[in-house]
């Protein structure tokens, strides 16, 4: 794609907003002033409605018998309530409250037994139900007095008519936000992004449609992956203004109310940790960029404004629906793949100061996923000519890149397409059955099913299988690279462990050994297979085998190691791994692309894995996990110099030039 392209489309579509104010004013402008009116005018109204119902003056119907009562004279010290004794008819009862007693109160409470009095309102009226609670607090409090006065004369202490007590004690840090307004936020700002996205969309796409402006930018010699990616950008720029506008004068409104309360803790999360904001800004992108995408996808088969406008009601169900299931939902294995939703109840779980960072960091990566391939639907839609000329679209035929060849390329949007599907598959289907099952059993069915059977589907869908030794690197290794290979083992341990005594934490070191136990006591030589030779063929067959050669058909040696190593990296969903992962995959990387051979990569994948698992079962046992962890910097030292050779030996390996694979050839 060519950035100057983008860039132009992007500043063509930002006029386009910039030029309609009505439409500038709405979403970015008017927020400012909203809020603050909004907040000041409904709490001056509140206190003024306040203070109207408790000065209304409010009929009070009494029996004889609450005359001779202390309840009386308090009613009567009270300017609001007009008195009157008689006998009470509830059915009569209009904007009026009646009270009775008992008519041996006296007698009653001589012998210290309970009188009973009974309160008659109709809770329809404001003025009258306040009243009402008024009233059940002053007796409240003269119970309280008569129980005193009963338990000094019988010489007992409070103890005694209490002697079980409950304190409730928060233990929540200090400042952290309210359970109402944890939930009410994070809907709320996505509500806000929505509102900022939709119309730009609408606007992008049906809008040019009907101005007959659309179909000029889709015959210019320009890319459909540069159009989509220049009115993405716009459509997304535009909804996170949007939302940012909204949600500081929001924040700001909020900030004024706390003041005027002296409880600022109570509406703005006070200990959120600069990495905890860190996280809800990548959240709060994710989620625009999630919601431009899809509204991109859906809009672009609109042909008039008034028809995409139709799609709004929809599209508000998919975004409502999210946000009233997060009330009865917590952040977990089981919703952490459920779009829009664990991004909301990330955001929660962030305010509350709950958050785990392996958690937000997998709810990152399903979230960048969704985001692609909402994107991706919205390159193949305007690809499509039927899309531009408002004529129906054969659904089937989206997902071949060929032309009228029918013949399919696989390249780098089909190769992360591919990882899409894999990393959404892994967590929805295998993380459960390793949950579920023995962990051998998880890790064997997990592997064989998810990674091994998307990779053969993906192999013999784009014609992969034609030519299946180029196109997976199916070559016999010389015995210099194979002796680099041998030597980049231990030495990228060394430094990988270097690397993740830096980025890695005691606690999650623990979980790690904790949650891999089962193996540690399992038989030497079976462990070595499930958690060595195992990833060593289903992941090498993932990463370095289809994906690496989706890129390398249309991208060049760094650009190919570096994105087939962050994918690698976020494959194992371990936010303090992942830079370890993702160094020990740009070695991988090289590794094949030097040798072009997938086995020597299967084979460091094989020992750095086995020697990792014989480590830990004979060597980390009975130390402490930071012992195991610290790394001398003499082997630090060492490591890099052994690594220097293996890559100095690999370089001498000659690449072999490589050509877009079609199907059929």
């Amino acid at each position: 794609m060519r950035l100057h392209i983008i860039k132009t489309l992007f500043l063509k579509e930002i006029k386009e907003v910039v030029r309609d104010k009505n439409q500038l004013f709405l979403m970015i402008l008017m927020p400012f002033f909203m809020y603050p009116f909004l907040f000041l005018g409904i709490s001056q109204i509140s206190s003024v409605q306040s203070n109207k119902l408790k000065q209304k003056e409010v009929k009070i119907w009494v029996e004889s018998t609450v005359v001779e009562t202390p309840l009386y004279e308090w009613l009567e010290s009270k300017e609001q309530y007009q008195l009157e004794t008689a006998t009470v008819y509830t059915d009569t009862l209009k904007e009026a409250i009646a009270i009775t007693l008992s008519s041996d109160y006296q007698q009653l409470m001589d012998k210290n037994a309970a009188a009973k009095f009974q309160l008659y309102y109709d809770s329809n009226s404001d003025a009258v139900g306040l009243a009402a609670n008024d009233i059940k607090e002053k007796i409240a409090a003269l119970n309280e007095k008569v129980v005193a006065q009963r338990l000094e004369m019988a010489q007992l202490n409070e103890e005694f008519v209490t002697p079980l007590t409950v304190e409730k004690i928060d233990v929540a840090a200090t400042g952290s936000m309210g359970s109402y307004w944890m939930k009410m936020i994070p809907g709320y700002v996505i509500f806000l992004i929505f509102l900022g996205i939709i119309y730009t969309a609408i606007d992008t796409t049906a809008g040019e449609k009907e101005r007959k402006t659309l179909q000029n930018i889709y015959v210019a010699p320009l890319k459909t992956s540069e159009i989509i990616a220049g009115k993405f950008a716009a459509v997304f720029s535009v909804g996170l203004l949007s939302g940012l506008a909204n949600m500081g004068s929001l924040l700001m409104s909020l900030i004024w109310i706390g003041a005027q309360s002296s409880s600022l803790s109570s509406f703005i999360p006070t200990t959120v940790t600069f990495s905890g904001w860190l996280w809800l800004i990548c959240l709060l992108l994710l989620v625009t960029a999630i919601i431009a995408s899809v509204s991109l996808t859906v809009l672009l088969q609109a042909n008039t404004y008034k028809e995409a406008q139709g799609y709004i009601t929809p599209l508000m169900l998919l975004l409502f629906v999210p946000i009233g299931l997060t009330a009865i939902m917590e952040l977990d294995l089981s919703t952490m793949c459920l779009p829009f939703i664990n991004i909301l109840l990330a955001m929660t779980a962030i305010l509350k100061g709950t958050a785990d960072a392996n958690m937000l960091f997998m709810v990152v990566v399903t979230s960048l996923v969704y985001s692609g391939l909402a994107l991706y639907s919205a390159s193949l839609i305007f690809g499509n000519e039927s899309v531009i000329t408002g004529q129906r679209v054969n659904y089937r035929q989206l997902l071949q890149r060929g032309g009228k060849s029918n013949k399919r390329i696989f390249g780098v949007k089909e190769a992360l397409l591919f990882m899409a599907v894999v990393m959404l598959a892994f967590l929805m289907l295998g993380v459960p059955l390793q949950m579920k099952l023995p962990i051998w059993a998880g890790i064997l069915s997990s592997f064989t099913l998810v990674l091994g059977g998307l990779s053969i589907a993906a192999i013999y869908y784009y014609g992969l299988h034609n030519n299946l030794a180029e196109n997976l690197h199916l070559k016999r290794p010389t015995w210099r690279a194979t002796l680099a290979t041998l030597l980049l083992v231990p030495s990228t341990f060394v430094i990988a462990s270097f690397i993740y005594s830096l980025t890695g934490t005691v606690e999650h070191s623990s979980e790690f050994m904790n949650a891999i136990q089962p193996l540690m006591d399992m038989n030497t030589f079976l462990g070595v297979i499930f958690i060595a030779l195992c990833p060593a063929i289903f992941e090498e067959l993932v990463c370095r085998g289809v994906l690496f050669r989706g890129l390398k058909n249309e991208w060049g040696k760094w650009a190919v190691i570096l994105v087939s190593a962050v994918l690698f990296g976020l494959m194992h969903f371990d936010f303090y791994r992942l830079a370890t992962t993702t160094f020990v995959g740009i070695i991988l990387g090289y590794i094949l692309w030097q040798s072009n051979s997938i086995y020597l990569s299967s084979l460091f994948h094989f020992c750095y894995n086995a020697m990792a698992y014989i480590l830990m079962k004979y060597w980390a046992i009975g130390t402490e996990i930071q012992d195991f962890e610290s790394v001398p910097l003499i082997w630090v030292l060492a490591a890099t110099a052994v690594m220097g050779i293996g890559i100095w030996l690999l370089g001498t390996e000659k690449a072999e030039a490589e050509q877009p694979i079609l199907a059929g050839t």
